[in-house]
């Protein structure tokens, strides 16, 4: 997966985002501030932004990013699908930048994908939640996956490496295993929540009745929790959102994750787990995190203080900013002795 990553966001005309420029660094950037700032705003109109298709259109709303060492712009209004990454820029309204001028490059790779984890777990959330009963069948495009994948990543990627599967004949030899695609999954979950295990449910049944038509019958995961092996709904709230977050990264392709308060429902110690995680996946990822939690803070390194967004509101808009090279200081000498969070409850940070 090539490395891509927002630079910068100039968002506009949208609830109380009236005017927003603010920009952003590689790994995992943190925006803080009080209830009722536009935090949510900004990243329900980033999310939309990032998409081929927003449901907003306006002229002076652009997004930058970098894919690899290329820099591209993506200028909001009277935006397309794009049916691939490869297709002409122009058309779609992202343009080839070269120091920091747009110029003519029609066949170069746009595509920016990003996943947006925001509170609690899909109400439809197929495999994990829901069992799915489906079938796949050929068309003269090839096989369909199941529709409704798309609400997420988890579904998408169980359900792809089983069209897959199907599709190069595998699913019918010996030696498959119908829980290779959760390995990586179950390491994380083992290594960073109290799940130990995951499985595909041991009432799953694939019927290949055709070389173009295969039924998926009762196709759920179960989980191992101290032991014993349970279904999503038996699950605490906490373990759920847990569960949610770290599979969603875990399986992604996706170049930008967008994580709204990450700590809702989590234990401190569950928490600060997370984080660990999440520091350790922005290696591949970049993270545009919201949260009211002092320990989510204590991810970051006292060299990455410019990860930090401000959130307020001023006359009923939002206002994003970094800190100040003084602010920065600051912080830098109280690290020395006490953790970032620590000051961040017991000093004017966000002033």
């Amino acid at each position: 997966m090539k490395k891509a990553y927002i630079t910068r966001a100039i968002l506009k005309d949208y609830l109380t985002i009236k005017n927003v420029d603010i920009t952003f660094n590689e790994g995992i950037n943190v925006i803080i501030g009080k209830n009722g700032t536009g935090k949510t705003n900004f990243i329900n109109i980033l999310s939309d932004s990032l998409v081929s298709n927003p449901t907003f259109q306006n002229n002076e709303s652009r997004i930058y990013y970098n894919v690899d060492e290329e820099k591209f712009e993506k200028n909001i209004s009277n935006a397309v699908y794009i049916n691939d990454d490869f297709d002409i820029a122009e058309k779609h309204n992202v343009k080839y930048l070269q120091d920091g001028v747009v110029i003519n490059k029609p066949f170069a790779k746009v595509a920016l994908n990003h996943s947006n984890i925001s509170y609690g777990v899909p109400d439809n959330y197929l495999i994990a939640k829901e069992p799915v009963f489906d079938v796949l069948k050929k068309s003269e495009s090839g096989y369909y996956i199941f529709p409704s994948f798309k609400d997420s990543i988890l579904a998408f990627r169980i359900g792809f490496d089983y069209m897959v599967k199907v599709m190069s004949r595998e699913l019918v030899k010996d030696n498959y295993d119908v829980n290779d695609s959760l390995e990586e999954l179950s390491t994380n979950l083992l290594k960073f929540s109290n799940i130990e295990k995951v499985r595909i449910g041991e009432n799953f049944k694939l019927n290949i009745a055709s070389k173009d038509e295969v039924y998926f019958n009762n196709l759920y995961l179960e989980y191992l929790v101290n032991d014993e092996w349970l279904v999503f709904n038996q699950l605490s709230d906490g373990t759920k959102r847990l569960f949610y977050i770290i599979s969603e990264i875990t399986l992604s392709n996706r170049s930008v994750i967008l994580l709204e308060e990450p700590e809702l429902g989590l234990h401190p110690h569950q928490l600060y787990t997370l984080m660990q995680f999440i520091k350790e996946m922005s290696e591949k990822f970049q993270f545009i995190i919201t949260t009211h939690s002092p320990i989510v803070l204590n991810t970051l390194n006292s060299d990455e203080l410019d990860n930090i967004i401000i959130s307020s509101i001023e006359s009923g808009a939002t206002k994003l900013r970094h800190l100040t090279s003084d602010q920065i200081i600051k912080a830098q000498a109280y690290m020395g002795k006490m953790d970032l969070s620590d000051y961040w409850i017991h000093s004017d940070l966000e002033d």
